[in-house]
């Protein structure tokens, strides 16, 4: 684990460059105002998601099924069986107004000829495009890749439905394991012939209604990886938590805001303000957890809800409680980590960037090895909840 933690990403390497630059031009007070403006910088992005494709492929499904949004709930997408979708139509997440799916209509329809969808549909707005199949990838979809191309927009190919492929191989007495790999086979081939699509990396197929058939989880991490760093803050803090594979990239996501929040509070401990650094520090500590907790979806009242399910053996069982006082524990638990701070190698890992600002070294070291632990325990007790849940829906489904 600890030379895990001691890789420094591309992301942290250029973020310990500008504050260095920062500090040694205009000082720790400078370098606190940027870190305060950019830890928190994701609660303030926006981020915009195109749906497209023809009608019928899935798509409001899929909205509906990223926002965690059910018929009857505000802001349901309806599910369409004709041409339902004639202008790009916002669903925002109801967790975070500013993270909106837009639905958009397939290449080439009557309303809108293909030469003008890129300029009709605002595609440069757009910080990721879903361009959504049915049995096969049409041509209108292979001429949308080349111009995503041009102008540099990520994207994806989905192919959704996998939940009713299975149904209808289980009717047909076929192997359900045989079903992902021979869709993809037939895609593949039907590829190989054309020379404008060879990344196969970019296909994903899935089930919006049972989110463990297929390649969701694949999905949302090829998304994590091509959208700005603070967006995928934004977005994955949003994201319900249906895979354990969910809860890693959860996990990968957040630790590297671990880094820059430790220098945060290395920045304020080198205030000279008797008293002020160790409570603004603490308001700091509590503000990351709180951020943890939520992310990873283990509020009290969920943590309540949980049938049958023994608390203590979390590792974090203290502060998913109710009214839980997570100031208390955070101060409780640094006192752990202050003493055993000394035997680990982690200095290394903020210097020279903290020894400018000498007084914070201590605090950054602390505040690095805390917010690793919290992080690492809550992530543990997140997959331990969402186990309970699956075992407890495979009952009732038994």
């Amino acid at each position: 684990m600890g030379q895990n933690q001691s890789k420094i990403t591309i992301y942290e390497s250029d973020e310990m460059k500008v504050l260095k630059k920062i500090l040694d031009k205009d000082g720790p007070a400078a370098a606190n105002t940027y870190l305060e403006r950019n830890i928190n910088r994701w609660k303030t992005e926006t981020v915009k998601f195109a749906v497209s494709g023809c009608t019928a492929t899935g798509k409001s499904t899929f909205i509906n099924s990223l926002r965690n949004v059910k018929r009857g709930d505000k802001g349901y997408a309806d599910v369409g069986f004709g041409d339902t979708t004639k202008e790009p139509t916002p669903y925002s997440h109801p967790d975070n107004d500013k993270i909106v799916y837009y639905d958009l209509p397939g290449v080439g329809t009557l309303e809108i000829k293909k030469e003008n969808f890129i300029n009709d549909m605002k595609i440069s707005d757009y910080d990721f495009i879903f361009i959504f199949f049915d049995k096969v990838i049409t041509e209108d979809n292979l001429w949308l890749v080349v111009e995503l191309d041009k102008i540099g927009k990520p994207y994806c190919f989905v192919r959704s439905k996998l939940d009713e492929d299975m149904k209808n191989a289980e009717r047909e007495n076929i192997d359900t394991a045989t079903v992902l790999p021979t869709i993809r086979e037939k895609i593949k081939k039907s590829l190989e012939k054309n020379d404008k699509f060879n990344n196969s990396k970019k296909i994903f197929f899935i089930s919006s209604v049972d989110k463990k058939i297929g390649e969701m989880s694949e999905l949302v991490s090829y998304v994590e990886s091509n959208v700005d760093k603070f967006k995928c803050e934004a977005v994955m803090s949003s994201m319900a938590v249906f895979s354990e594979d969910i809860i890693h990239l959860k996990h990968k996501v957040l630790k590297r805001r671990i880094k820059l929040a430790s220098v945060a509070a290395a920045a304020i401990a080198a205030t000279p303000v008797p008293g002020v650094d160790f409570a603004v520090n603490v308001t700091l500590l509590v503000e990351e957890v709180n951020n943890y907790i939520k992310c990873f979806s283990l509020s009290a009242q969920k943590m309540e809800s949980l049938e049958n399910f023994d608390r203590s053996n979390l590792k974090c069982s203290k502060i998913l409680v109710p009214k839980a006082k997570i100031a208390t524990w955070v101060i409780f638990r640094l006192g752990i980590f202050a003493t055993v701070m000394a035997a680990e190698n982690v200095l290394d890992l903020l210097l020279p960037l903290v020894g400018s600002l000498i007084s914070g070294v201590t605090t950054a070291a602390i505040a690095y090895k805390f917010l690793n632990g919290v992080l690492d325990d809550i992530r543990d007790d997140a997959i331990d909840v969402y186990r309970h849940i699956v075992k407890q829906q495979s009952n009732i489904r038994l």
